[in-house]
């Protein structure tokens, strides 16, 4: 019915518009089509960023040419630059009807070839889209893309990919994935649709080329149904999800595909780098793997500290190892799932998925769409090339794997610029006109913590792998891999893991239910500051020389200490401070011999480590010289005598609280305890600050940077942080 409209619509000299969701085939249509005909047809992803003076060169050649375009999502385009499209379509639709060879295009005569058209795929209901100008909608035939018949598509793929139980399986293919969409639960980077089952067609076929001789062809779809759709399960649906396959493929077993090959080389670069190897991150690494060979995109969705940057720079040096090694396999070496190794030989000898590889991070919130995509000269109309275009030419030139990676928030504004890239049409297209097409060896990568605000047309052009968000288990791995470090450089460090761990498992609850966060934070991040804080300390050369082993050992566990307060208890407000502090404290005391010298009331942010008298110190002391920087003045014990305890009171009976010491000293814009507590924390550290006063805030950083000037024999540039 499609082809009946359309080609109806060209007798006419009109276009068409095919509008619907993602996945139900409108560029592929119009791309059929021009094949069926013998018409080359040229696709075009549209975006805000085109202007009239783009479709006019695109116009104008295809008009002299006589090939077919398609403007996917059309309606991406800014509403002025639509009506101007419009005006050039009539321009070239009404010399087309009166049958004319040549006509005035944009101030210029042109040749017309009667075979030229123009069709328009748009997703309506998308953010960020525009509505189409009357005078636009007249120039197009609309078409409504209903959702395909999936089960015919997935017959006649397998057929053609030589499966002998095509309709058997097609079927049983569609029932699982109709099934998954309404059982499993609603999760915003979930797709069954077309793309998708695309996706497991295309894995099937390639198992089914490599083992062409296996009567099990069950096991063929089971293998590729699996491998494509497991990686991006929450860990509640993935057993739901198996029993799905077992009702729906009863007779085969669920069997693993993955080669030992290179497991064993990603176990041995989490070993290399520290890292906890565990059953979830090694097995979320293959997921990767499989996911990038088979797709263009790959979308990487979990909560911040879940091991999503970890798991890419782990897998990339893991391929070069087996790369490296890929030459001297043993024929007979074990792996699990049929013909794997062939399989991995033939991947890795093609470059698919094999190293060298080479990561581009961006920060996608960070530029604006210029920088990524380019942009024209308002003044000289020079085209001015963006970040994306340049790695994406580049990835063609250079030789080896590529990946590029999105680290942040996936939304439409700039993802939807990528769709004709992450398709089958596998071409970037800029707002200069130029098509670029993406090299086999490059991958599109977006690391992510949610895929809410990312299209359906984006994610169902991805491939998804989810990491689960377990606490537990993060924070034990950012404990393991940072003691794993310290103690080849710091071996008096050797009690410092159980400690963490111990204290970490009763504080991390406690502020969750007893404490207000200024900043809300993740448990991995709170242990990560600790542990940071902690080497920053120990790895200091000036307090730790190596000359007096006892001594450095008590002092580690009082930076420790320091370090635990401020890493848990940093980000919280001052009442939720108080409260950790009373709950630290006899808990500490059982670990640093220290801090049982201190008070029952004593405030644990209100002292730092005196490295000098192997003690803690008031942050006071640091205001007030006259008081000597020991444990007596805070632990409550004064051997003096009790008329100089008298007239030191005397003195002091007509001095000012320290709250107003403080808050003269913040009008005046002198140091406060406030900025030595910040000063003192933020020692060797890159951190986040949120002083409650904007003259705090300025004299830290002036502060750094004078000290990072004396260190590196630099002056940085200045800043004046605004008072807003």
């Amino acid at each position: 019915k499609c082809f009946l409209t359309l080609t109806g619509a060209l007798r006419l000299s009109y276009g068409g518009a095919l509008s619907g969701p993602a996945g139900t085939g409108k560029t592929e249509t119009v791309k059929d089509l021009a094949k069926a005909v013998g018409v080359a047809c040229v696709v075009f992803n549209c975006s805000a960023d085109f202007d009239c003076n783009l479709t006019a060169r695109l116009f104008s050649g295809l008009a002299q040419t006589g090939a077919w375009s398609c403007l996917d999502e059309f309606n991406r385009m800014d509403v002025e630059v639509l009506s101007v499209v419009a005006q050039q379509m009539r321009s070239v639709q009404t010399a087309a009807h009166a049958g004319l060879e040549e006509f005035e295009f944009e101030g210029r005569e042109i040749r017309l070839n009667k075979r030229f058209a123009v069709f328009a795929s748009m997703n309506p209901d998308y953010s960020g889209r525009s509505d189409l100008p009357e005078n636009l909608k007249s120039l197009f035939r609309p078409v409504a893309m209903v959702a395909p018949d999936l089960a015919r598509i997935a017959e006649v793929t397998l057929f053609a990919s030589g499966f002998r139980t095509a309709e058997s399986l097609a079927k049983k293919l569609v029932t699982v994935f109709e099934a998954a969409a309404t059982q499993l639960s609603q999760q915003p980077h979930y797709d069954f649709d077309m793309r998708t089952v695309k996706s497991v067609l295309a894995r099937a076929a390639s198992l089914k080329e490599k083992s062409w001789n296996s009567s099990d062809e069950e096991f063929l779809l089971l293998t590729a149904l699996k491998a494509a759709t497991l990686p991006r399960l929450v860990e509640a649906d993935e057993t739901p999800f198996l029993g799905l396959l077992a009702d729906a493929f009863p007779d085969s077993s669920v069997a693993s595909a993955q080669s030992l090959q290179l497991k064993k080389a990603i176990e041995a670069e989490m070993r290399k780098r520290d890292m906890l190897v565990t059953e979830g991150m090694v097995a979320k690494a293959m997921q990767l793997h499989e996911t990038q060979n088979a797709r263009t995109g790959v979308m990487l969705v979990g909560a911040p500290g879940t091991g999503k940057t970890s798991c890419i720079s782990v897998l990339a040096a893991a391929t070069e190892a087996a790369w490296q090694t890929s030459s001297s396999l043993d024929p007979s070496e074990e792996t699990e799932g049929e013909s794997e190794q062939e399989s991995e030989r033939q991947r890795l000898s093609t470059g698919k998925g094999c190293a060298p590889t080479r990561i581009v991070r961006i920060s996608p919130k960070a530029l604006d769409l210029a920088a990524l995509f380019g942009e024209a000269n308002e003044a000289t109309n020079e085209w001015a090339d963006g970040l994306i275009g340049v790695e994406v030419r580049r990835a063609a030139q250079e030789p080896g794997r590529k990946w590029l990676v999105f680290d942040g928030p996936v939304d439409a504004s700039w993802a939807e610029n990528l769709n004709s890239a992450l398709d089958d049409n596998q071409v970037l297209c800029l707002a200069s006109g130029e098509r670029t097409k993406i090299s086999p060896a490059l991958t599109f990568m977006f690391e992510t913590d949610s895929a809410a605000s990312a299209s359906p047309a984006t994610i169902s052009r991805c491939g998804i792998v989810f990491f689960e968000n377990k606490e537990r288990r993060e924070v034990e791995a950012v404990v393991h891999s940072w003691a794993q470090h310290l103690e080849r450089k710091f071996p008096q460090a050797s009690n410092l893991r159980r400690w963490t761990l111990e204290i970490c498992r009763e504080a991390l609850p406690f502020i969750e239910k007893e404490c207000t966060e200024a900043v809300p934070s993740l448990d991995a991040t709170l242990v990560s500051t600790v542990c940071n804080v902690t080497s920053a300390c120990l790895l200091d050369e000036r307090v730790f020389s190596g000359e007096d082993e006892q001594r450095e050992a008590l002092l580690a566990a009082m930076f420790w200490t320091s370090a635990v307060v401020w890493g848990l208890g940093g980000h919280l407000a001052e009442e939720g401070r108080a409260k950790l502090s009373r709950f630290l404290l006899p808990r500490l005391r059982a670990k640093c011999a220290e801090v049982g010298e201190l008070g029952e009331n004593v405030d644990l942010f209100a002292v730092y480590v005196h490295p000098e008298s192997l003690s803690f110190a008031p942050l006071s002391s640091l205001l007030t010289p006259r008081l000597p920087p020991t444990p007596r003045s805070i632990s409550g014990k004064d051997n003096r005598s009790e008329a100089a305890r008298e007239g030191e009171e005397g003195d002091d009976a007509g001095e000012e609280t320290s709250e107003q010491r403080d808050e003269e000293a913040r009008r005046m814009g002198r140091p406060t305890r406030e900025g030595f507590k910040w000063e003192i924390c933020g020692q060797s550290l890159y951190e986040i600050f949120i002083p409650t006063e904007q003259t705090v805030a300025e004299k830290i950083f002036l502060d750094q940077l004078f000290s990072v000037r004396q260190r590196i024999q630099h002056s940085p540039p200045f800043l004046s942080l605004p008072r807003s």
